[in-house]
Parts: C-alpha cells; structure tokens; sequence
C-alpha cells in the first residue's frame, strides 16, 4: 500500500535586528502581544502527535485551534468572520502545504483568549488552508496559533505533561530554566531555501556523528525527517517498504523509513531513533524535528536571544 505524507509547515519571517520581543513582518503594521507578567499555563491537547488548544475569539465558544511554530501568524478559518468580530485591514500571499500561493485576509479581532491570557484588538488573518489541515488530521480546528504570539515570551513546549509554559521575557525566568541538570541551549541561526524568500530558523544537531541544520515544527507530526543520504549518516534501512511521497517548502519528492544508530542535539543524547530520509532534486541539507521527537523534551523558545532552550521530558 503507497503511504503519502504531506509536511505542514510555516515559513518562518526572518529574525529582525530589533530588541522588541514580538517578531514581525515588514509588509504588516507592528504589533507587540503584551509580554506575560507572571507564568502562564496553557493545557495541551496531543492528539494523532498534533498539538491543539483551546482559543476564544471576541464571545465565540472555545474552540480548538493547531499550536505550531511553524506558522507565523495567528489564523482562523473564513467560516469565523461574522462570529468573531474580524475587522479586515489588508490581504497577502501565503503558501500553502501544496505551495500555491494562497490569498490570505489580515485583520484584526476586538479580544483573543488563549488559557487565561486576553489579547486586544490582536492581530490575525482568515486562512482558507484551515479547512484542508482538518481534512488531511480529520480533525475539525478552526484556527492555528503561530510564532507571533509565542515569540512575546519564553515559550516552552511540555508536550509530556501536554502544556504550554509562557514565562515573561526576562533574564530571572531563563535563568531559572537554565539552573535544571540536564539542560542544553542552542542558537537559532538562519537557513535560506531557494524556492522562497524567506528563511527558516534551525539548530544544528549531530545524527550518527555528521552536523545538519534541523527545524523544530511542531506542524509535523513525525520524529526526525532529513534530506541527508542514509549512507551519509551511517544509517541502516528497516524491512524494504514502499516509499511515499512528501512535500515540504516548495519540494516535493519521495521519502522511505530508515533508522539512525544515534541522534544529539546539544549534547543531549537521543539514541537510536526513526527517521525519514527524503529525496527531491535541488533540496538542501537540512533535517526536521518533529512532534515525535519533541516530546523526549522540555522545548523553550527564547526569541529575543535567538535560542533553543531543551531539557530532557522526566517522562523520556
């Protein structure tokens, strides 16, 4: 049986030279969701590996939206418009998981609730890709939460415990998060992908002792997808399987199942691990990190200093 994946996953704006804390994009009016003054937890719903929330937007019921760092920008789908109080200000391109550029509506809504912290007049856009993430998790969301809100704070993805940690963006809070044994921090750094003008934000990480730059996604709900060659990285095959087709950041191509003997990402040890070796023509070298293996791990994003903050799951 032919097994097809589809990668859902954002292009990430570049890093600006700025001290805000909140990221943004040039074509889009600046915004800076309130930094959080005390810890906030938000529940976590892991579900078939996709992380889902719960958001309320304006007096609309709670609903469930994607939480994925890989997308930018908060999105609701176009069905929410009249329900929510969606005041449209401007439109732009986006690609979509099949990379047609899709028009999206940016606007703004009076109040955004996420766990027990209230945005006003907070910034989103109408996506039409929301209806086919539904389909392709068979799922019913109505929305994504992306980088944008998430980069006003220290962010730390608790999948074991299936929690978000938001901490203010000070230095007492990474401090304390650096004081744990067991703790690496990497630097983000920029990869450049031919087929669009932005960039991605990767780690470099070791799988069976050879250094690539990986994407932390929490868009893809699998362990480890790499475009390196198995002979490259000392990898053995599993059972022959049928490969399936993959389609990521303007490339498409073929993927087959193989096994690394060891994977690091910051020292920290992950052992003999699956992943997917992907093949497509004029693909760089570069490797995701997905739901599978983020979940051996507390995950911090700390935007304003360009890291990666991980701590080894208790329950790893």
């Amino acid at each position: 049986m032919l097994l097809e994946m589809i990668v859902l996953i954002g292009l990430v704006g570049e890093i600006p030279n700025t001290t805000n804390s909140a990221l943004e994009l040039s074509s889009e009016p600046a915004y800076h969701f309130p930094p959080a003054s005390r810890c906030e937890i938000v529940p976590l719903e892991v579900r078939k590996n996709r992380v889902l929330a719960g958001v309320q937007i304006g007096g609309a019921p709670e609903r469930q939206f994607l939480v994925d760092n890989g997308f930018y920008d908060t999105a609701i789908s176009p069905d929410l418009i009249n329900e929510v109080g969606f005041s449209a200000s401007g439109e732009k391109l986006a690609n979509s998981s099949r990379h047609r550029r899709v028009p999206h509506t940016l606007g703004t809504v009076e109040r955004l609730r996420f766990g027990d912290l209230t945005f006003e007049n907070a910034p989103v856009m109408t996506s039409p890709l929301i209806k086919q993430f539904s389909r392709e998790i068979k799922k019913r969301i109505h929305g994504v939460i992306g980088m944008r809100l998430m980069s006003s704070f220290l962010t730390t993805v608790d999948l074991a415990r299936e929690r978000l940690v938001l901490r203010p963006l000070d230095a007492a809070a990474r401090e304390e998060l650096l004081s744990r044994p067991g703790t690496a921090v990497l630097q983000f750094k920029p990869h450049p992908w031919k087929k669009t003008s932005t960039h991605l934000f990767t780690v470099e990480i070791e799988i069976d002792g050879k250094k690539v730059d990986a994407f932390v996604d929490m868009g893809y709900h699998g362990g480890i997808l790499t475009t390196l060659r198995p002979n490259e990285l000392g990898t053995w095959r599993n059972q022959p399987r049928e490969s399936f087709d993959v389609a990521i950041a303007g490339f498409r191509g073929r993927g087959v199942r193989v096994w690394a003997r060891d994977v690091s990402i910051g020292g920290l040890e992950g052992g003999p691990t699956a992943l997917t070796y992907f093949r497509a023509a004029g693909a760089p070298s570069f490797a995701i990190l997905g739901v599978d293996f983020i979940k051996r791990f507390e995950v911090t994003f700390d935007f304003e200093r360009r890291e990666l903050i991980l701590h080894r799951s208790s329950s790893d």
